[in-house]
């Protein structure tokens, strides 16, 4: 009896030590951990892979990368310690991870258009991640800081990751539109969306570069439409000011126009998703100069111009 209750007692303060200080391991020992990723602020997500990239807060500042398959997360293993985490999925070519050397500076920028005089930058993706502060590995298990700021605690190195939708999905609807018979092609400069995204904080840096949305052409309904991903404006709605439209037509000129946006324009069905409509868009169909007059639009007062396209723009 006094044997029992003496196994009790020990495995009770044992407990105790795993969840309420840091333990002492060895130095040079490694934890498994399993990364479950949890989809409920991204539903419908299904990424190919996700990337975790994990910060040491201990001295030396060392950084582990791993890449898992599929969206459910996967196992491994790393040296007891404090870490910092960001994970985001890896299967978007339109987007470059740099600053990788800590977790401050870690972010996704979105790769630039070729042949385009304006420096745009085409589409991101959309791009889910989440971030985990406060991680410390021993060989209790793991404790780290949950989205709510809640503690959580796995003696089995279970890390729970909930990643949410990190970029906006902008789509362009042209409506009513006249002289489409004409056009060979045609596609949109949306100015405002930013250039890259900081993990860590959420934040949209870089909002000179507009976002290239090549528009799919429906000639004889007088439809125009086009998406692409990027990052947020500075502002939401008043950061989306304009966008150029840029159209070929079929004797190969092309000519472009300035469209000023307002929130009428602006259908923001969440912060991840906004359509713009433009409403009566007449394009002309012949002529080196163009006329400036398009009904119902707030166009600049030196209407058309005529451009130079060497090449369709393609992703850099």
């Amino acid at each position: 009896m006094i044997s029992r209750l003496i196994l009790v007692l020990t495995g009770s303060l044992l407990m105790w030590g795993c969840s309420h200080k840091d333990i002492d391991c060895p130095g040079s020992a490694v934890r498994t951990l399993d990364i479950l990723y949890e989809w409920d602020n991204a539903s419908g997500a299904n990424p190919e892979g996700m990337t975790l990239y994990f910060f040491s807060t201990g001295a030396g500042s060392r950084v582990w990368r791993f890449d898992v398959s599929g969206s459910e997360g996967g196992r491994i293993e790393l040296p007891y310690g404090g870490y910092r985490l960001v994970t985001f999925n890896n299967d978007l070519p339109g987007v470059r991870i740099e600053g990788t050397e800590s977790f401050s500076s870690i972010d996704a920028v979105a790769r630039k258009v070729s042949a385009s005089a304006s420096g745009a930058i085409g589409s991101t993706g959309m791009l889910y991640g989440s971030v985990v502060k406060d991680i410390y590995v021993s060989c209790c298990g793991v404790r780290y800081l949950d989205s709510q700021g809640q503690t959580k605690e796995c003696g089995r190195g279970l890390i729970r990751c909930r990643p949410d939708s990190l970029a906006v999905r902008y789509t362009a609807v042209f409506e009513n539109s006249g002289g489409l018979e004409g056009v060979r092609s045609s596609y949109v400069l949306l100015h405002g969306p930013g250039l890259s995204l900081i993990f860590s904080d959420g934040h949209s840096e870089g909002f000179g570069s507009p976002l290239y949305i090549p528009l799919v052409l429906a000639r004889q309904a007088g439809h125009m439409e086009g998406s692409a991903a990027a990052f947020s404006p500075a502002r939401l709605p008043d950061g989306l000011s304009g966008m150029t439209f840029v159209f070929t037509r079929n004797d190969g000129k092309s000519f472009s126009k300035e469209i000023s946006l307002t929130p009428e324009n602006l259908n923001i069905i969440s912060p991840h998703n906004v359509v713009i409509h433009i409403e009566d868009f007449d394009i002309p169909d012949s002529g080196d100069n163009p006329p400036g007059d398009v009904g119902g639009i707030d166009v600049d007062v030196e209407g058309w111009q005529s451009v130079e396209i060497v090449v369709e723009p393609t992703i850099a």
